[in-house]
């Protein structure tokens, strides 16, 4: 467990800039509404707006591609670390007691190992949606037919992206199913080795999920809150690595309390 969460805080690193990216999205997006707030006319203004939306829909397109890196190496980094280092800790816990373990270990696999993918698929869709529907709007601007958009062409534009959005819903589902799991075991933890930290890594990460529903907050709350949410998530998952080699020091020293070294050969 101590070698995934390195990995967990790593990705929260490469998360935190996501979310100031997506920050960066969502004011570009909102330039764009503001710039289209009434409809396109012969007036002297005209060409003046239409320079205003093309410039936030350039802006939207120099963020996006950051990104959707960001994303991308938050998702590699954090199912290496559940596949690779974090089902190992649980099975060995579940093995240990399966009591205890084996019930929050089904929700841990099923959050985690379906959760990354789905919510991974879900976002990057949202952001391919969005760029689609804005690479829509600046034909129409460079044709000047804005106001002539036919329903079909909006339902085919808007029905990919509620079904990003469905998507993405689905898989932050999972993903809180697995993080309840887990909090069921650092708690449990807690209990079986008598470190403390783990209880506080619980409640930091209780703490972080809050933050996360209302990391789409507008404006310079939304910012703030995002970088919040970061730098907690990065400090649960330091401390769980301290905590997990607390508890293996323990049982470590336990275990040569009551296996004595051997004694050296007589000479």
């Amino acid at each position: 467990m101590s070698k995934a969460s390195i990995l967990y805080s790593l990705s929260y690193v490469v998360g935190l800039s996501f979310s100031i990216i997506t920050f960066a999205v969502g004011a570009s997006i909102a330039d764009i509404q503001s710039s289209i707030t009434g409809p396109l006319t012969d007036s002297a203004d005209r060409a003046v707006l239409r320079e205003q939306v093309l410039t936030a829909i350039d802006k939207f397109k120099e963020i996006i591609i950051p990104a959707i890196i960001s994303y991308i190496i938050s998702f590699i980094i954090s199912y290496v670390a559940t596949i690779v280092y974090l089902r190992k800790s649980i099975d060995y816990l579940r093995d240990y007691k399966s009591d205890k373990y084996g019930a929050p270990r089904i929700l841990v696999y099923i959050g985690y190992l379906a959760g990354y993918p789905i919510s991974t698929i879900g976002a990057l869709s949202i952001l391919y949606s969005l760029h689609s529907i804005l690479g829509f709007l600046e034909s129409l601007i460079a044709k000047e037919s804005l106001n002539t958009i036919e329903f079909r062409e909006i339902m085919g534009l808007l029905g990919p992206l509620f079904g990003a959005i469905i998507t993405a819903v689905i898989g932050f589902i999972l993903l809180f199913l697995g993080l309840i799991g887990l909090l069921i075991i650092l708690f449990r933890l807690s209990d079986d080795t008598r470190v403390d930290m783990f209880q506080y890594v619980a409640v930091i990460l209780i703490i972080v999920l809050v933050l996360g529903g209302i990391t789409n907050a507008v404006g310079i709350i939304g910012l703030t809150v995002s970088i919040i949410w970061g730098i907690m998530g990065v400090l649960a998952y330091l401390l769980l690595y301290k905590a997990a080699t607390t508890a293996l020091d323990r049982v470590l020293k336990r275990i040569e309390s009551i296996v004595p070294p051997p004694k050296p050969p007589e000479i």
